[in-house]
């Protein structure tokens, strides 16, 4: 399945052992001591080097430290089992990588996780730990957690500190944040994450909230609430994830929350505001490796391909594109003084299948072709939050056919393979510093969603850890 890039068994057991035996004494380190998790491959996550998805990048970097909201994690007692694959670099949204291997969507391995974070996702939807440490430059953690039918938040730009303990890449639109099997558990994985950079001498972050416990009147969960619906945009999906996105709004609706129309223009500016920012950065980030042949020669040819032409960018372009995303932060600022929220389909579609000749010659490769489209499609509700520095979160709503006209070969090659309900979510973006609201709100849904039929069945990748420990004699 491809989930991860650097694993040590020996390691994990350690961590395993040494938790068992506080738990025995009485004396855990905290309510996630013994709790696995993983680390996207572009954060420092020690004893692990850091590839960012290249077949370079650990030669050229030696982590002395893990990224500091991870030493949380493990401080708190949490057992690290890996470093998750990602998209090379992160400059991609299909997971593809023909370095390290492309990981496989445990709801259909002939379709994509969804990327940059795509190992990340893939191991929390598969069972394997029940949240990860992803991060989000243009949806990176949004789209493979919508994809793989988990929760993923984008949080509020520097509310996780990434200074000290990534690889720069593309400091302005990214930021670290959880991707969990549900909302309860992102609320805890990012009480953890959440200021853990903060510095000496600088002004603190508004503090970590968490959502209040439900109340015991459902129809009044969102009572006062107010969501701001761009209804012209919310419809760019395709037709089965228009209709379980729109039937998710309503369970919000019954349950208290308030909708307005809103108008956010320039959206097509916008994006192409974000492609110039996060290439031109990606760009600049990679000069010395493109400048060097034998590594440039190392890149997968796609990413090869997007550096190549953020080389095309010039300083006027990039300093647009800052006017551009200023302009913006006015249009969501006079929206949110009309509503708490923004609603959007995560994505307007179900993942993408993987092209069999993609695997061994990437999208860009003579035999796959350019997959220009599945990108821009599935960034079609992502820059904002990345641009503005809003916090994002993504929540499953249900499954639908594949929205793809193509359907991949099965297996065995005896033609194509049955049709699979994928998963489908809802994303909901908030003013800065409010992701307490948004996992409040996200946990009303997901309840919802329970009740209403609507919660994901276990994808066929599926693994019951805690049944196989407790076969081994590792739980009491």
């Amino acid at each position: 399945m491809k989930f991860l890039v650097a694993h040590d068994p020996e390691h994990l057991r350690q961590q395993a052992a040494a938790s068992t035996q506080r738990w025995k004494e009485g004396r855990p380190l905290s309510p996630l001591d013994g709790v696995p998790f993983a680390v996207k491959d572009g954060c420092d996550a020690l004893p692990y080097p850091t590839t960012s998805g290249t077949a370079f990048m650990a030669e050229w970097r030696t982590p002395a430290h893990s990224l500091a909201g991870v030493q949380v994690l493990l401080d708190a007692g949490a057992v690290l089992i890996g470093k998750a694959n990602l998209h090379e670099i992160g400059l991609g949204t299909t997971g593809l990588n023909i370095r390290t291997g492309t990981p496989r969507n445990p709801h259909s391995t002939a379709h994509h996780t969804g990327g940059s974070s795509s190992g990340s996702a893939a191991l929390v939807a598969a069972g394997i730990c029940p949240f990860a440490v992803g991060s989000d430059g243009g949806g990176s953690i949004r789209i493979p957690a919508a994809l793989c039918g988990i929760v993923g938040l984008k949080p509020t730009h520097e509310r996780v500190g990434t200074v000290v303990g990534t690889p720069p890449i593309d400091q302005t639109v990214a930021v670290l944040g959880p991707l969990a099997a549900s909302v309860q558990d992102c609320a805890l994985m990012y009480a953890g994450l959440a200021n853990s950079g903060q510095r000496t001498g600088e002004t603190p972050p508004p503090p970590v909230m968490l959502p209040a416990p439900e109340g015991a009147d459902g129809a009044t969960l969102l009572a006062g609430k107010t969501a701001g619906i761009d209804w012209k945009w919310f419809e760019d999906a395709e037709p089965a994830v228009l209709e379980a996105c729109r039937a998710a709004v309503a369970l919000l609706q019954e349950r208290g929350l308030s909708l307005v129309p809103v108008h956010l223009p320039e959206k097509a500016l916008l994006r192409a505001a974000h492609t110039c920012t996060i290439v031109s950065e990606m760009r600049n980030n990679m000069t010395a490796a493109l400048q060097h042949g034998p590594t440039r020669r190392r890149f997968n040819c796609e990413t090869r391909v997007s550096l190549a032409v953020g080389g095309s960018f010039e300083a006027a372009h990039y300093l647009q594109a800052q006017k551009i995303r200023t302009r913006a932060e006015a249009f969501y600022r006079r929206a949110f003084e009309r509503c708490d929220f923004i609603i959007t389909p995560t994505l307007p579609c179900t993942a993408p299948p993987i092209k069999p000749a993609a695997l061994s010659c990437g999208e860009t490769g003579k035999l796959a072709g350019s997959d220009l489209g599945t990108t821009t499609s599935l960034m079609w509700y992502m820059q904002a939050a990345n641009m503005l520095g809003l916090p994002a979160i993504s929540v499953p709503v249900g499954a639908v056919p594949s929205t793809h006209s193509h359907t991949p070969a099965a297996a065995g090659g005896d033609g194509p393979t049955p049709p699979l309900l994928l998963p489908v979510a809802l994303q909901l973006m908030a003013p800065c510093w409010h992701e307490a609201s948004l996992l409040r709100v996200g946990a009303v849904l997901e309840a919802a969603a329970a009740e209403a039929g609507k919660a994901l069945p276990l994808p066929p990748v599926w693994f019951n850890v805690l049944k196989e420990a407790a076969v081994d004699g590792a739980l009491e």
